[in-house]
């Protein structure tokens, strides 16, 4: 069963059967679907980055009559990801490996002339610095957005990340981790934050995030299995591309 369906449906409808998929087993039958239906107040934080506004205007881009495009990328290489931890909503640090890579995907924008007008990041430090090396180095305005904050894994953060619990646990859509956020709810305000952006067909973004991040944002706009969904893996500072 495809627990993520295409982008080319509502939200609505996404999550509907994403919900049914999940409560088939009827342990938590009793969980209102309307939760995941119910429109939520939208929340922007942060003010614009923008160190070189003279620079902005060669990365404006204008469609004619075209769908819109949006970018992703991960942050660089962080401490916990050298030491196999899960970060999840805990902030560790970029290495210097780590600041590295994101001064390196500024270079790659600018020399494979990448037109993006904007920056959106994750609050999350590790996010927030790679977007501001990027920003400071393509002159494109930054701006933080709540919603690209990485899932909460719960009792997992700072446990191993090849963990065979863990593993098990992510196939579980409506598990929290105790005292996390459960995929129903990740799939939510990424989704909603993709319909507010595809809301603005001339404007392109990059979105500067995570792993768990990834691989929702990748559900949007492709069918996904459990399997498929739940071990899908993006570099640290791996640039993708998707067509709205």
């Amino acid at each position: 069963m495809n627990i993520f369906p295409a982008p080319d449906r509502r939200k609505t409808s996404a999550l509907s059967e994403l919900w049914g998929a999940a409560v088939s087993g009827g342990t938590h039958s009793e969980l209102s679907t309307a939760m995941f239906f119910s429109e939520r107040e939208r929340v922007w934080e942060g003010d614009i980055f923008n160190p070189h506004p003279v620079r902005n205007h060669s990365f404006k881009y204008r469609k004619e009559n075209t769908m819109g495009t949006v970018y992703f990328t991960r942050h660089g290489q962080t401490v916990w990801n050298v030491e196999n931890k899960i970060c999840g909503a805990t902030d560790s640090p970029l290495t210097d490996l780590g600041h590295e890579q994101a001064i390196e995907l500024g270079k790659k924008i600018l020399a494979e002339g990448i037109q993006i007008d904007e920056i959106l990041y994750s609050p999350l430090i590790r996010a927030k610095a790679t977007a501001l090396h990027v920003s400071e180095i393509t002159g494109i305005p930054a701006r933080e957005e709540i919603r690209l904050k990485e899932q909460n894994f719960g009792k997992y953060e700072s446990t191993p990340r090849d963990g065979e619990e863990f593993a098990k646990a992510k196939c579980n859509f409506i598990c929290s981790f105790e005292g996390g956020e459960t995929m129903l709810h990740l799939a939510q305000r990424i989704y909603n934050l993709l319909d507010d952006i595809k809301a603005q067909p001339d404007k392109t973004y990059l979105l500067v995030a995570h792993n768990g991040i990834a691989r929702m944002v990748k559900s949007y706009f492709e069918d996904m299995g459990n399997e498929e969904f739940s071990a899908f893996k993006i570099k640290n500072c791996e640039i993708l591309k998707f067509e709205l």
